[in-house]
């Protein structure tokens, strides 16, 4: 959706860029109000989203219309559900990787600089 626009990202202007952008948000909300998960679910997708790159949220909007699409029986509820919020884990966690990974270079850098002081 966002890359498969007519024009590509960089042949756009910034109005163009940011109403593609707002229009591609709006879509995503309505396929995170309609999709059968959870509350708790659709929080966590929500609280991941500004981490995920534009390839990652084209493929987590497929993944919500092709749910939607699908069956309306609690087999195909469930098991949709179970493959997002798996999903969803596995972007925490590479999430918490890079958050500890940056943590432990702050603290490196914390310690030489102490040493400069010195």
């Amino acid at each position: 959706m966002i890359l498969q626009s007519a024009k590509s990202l960089s042949d756009m202007n910034q109005e163009e860029v940011g109403e593609l952008l707002k229009n591609t948000g709006k879509h995503l909300a309505y396929l995170l109000y309609q999709a059968p998960l959870s509350p708790e679910d659709k929080k966590k997708i929500i609280e991941v989203l500004p981490n995920l790159s534009i390839e990652q949220i084209e493929k987590l909007i497929d993944i919500l219309e092709a749910g939607i699409e699908m069956s309306t029986g609690d087999v195909a509820k469930n098991e949709l559900a179970a493959k997002i919020a798996d999903a969803v884990e596995g972007f925490e966690q590479k999430i918490q990787v890079i958050d500890d990974q940056a943590n432990a270079q702050f603290d490196e850098l914390e310690k030489e600089f102490i040493q400069l002081e010195k």
